[in-house]
């Protein structure tokens, strides 16, 4: 697995970008290099709220034309610099035989 970020940090806008690849045991028929990028962005809005989107895409190991493809948006609000609560709307779309998926998530992140 190789993976790569780069990040920039204004005033207000943090932006960052992923790019990695994970390989696996080749199976039959299945690729062995899986290549995937995320792009996100988050605004600090007034005090301690922000607002987060993420575009992600990662190829489907069983198909060689196959993308998975996610955007999510959401909101935090951070009650320190190590602690904030969340919520997270995820839209999931595959262009292979995957399913199309909508999620909300609603959770706490603590860093120690």
């Amino acid at each position: 697995k190789w993976q790569m970020l780069a990040s920039h940090r204004g005033t207000r806008l943090k932006s960052w970008l992923i790019l990695g690849r994970d390989h696996y045991q080749p199976a039959s028929g299945k690729r062995n290099h899986i290549p995937y990028s995320l792009l996100g962005a988050s605004l600090t809005l007034q005090g301690r709220h922000r607002l987060v989107a993420n575009l992600m895409q990662r190829q489907l190991p069983e198909q060689n034309a196959g993308r998975l493809k996610r955007m999510q948006g959401g909101y935090s609000y951070h009650f320190s610099q190590r602690s904030m609560a969340y919520l997270l709307l995820d839209h999931t779309a595959s262009s292979g035989s995957q399913p199309r998926l909508r999620v909300v998530s609603l959770g706490m992140q603590q860093r120690f």
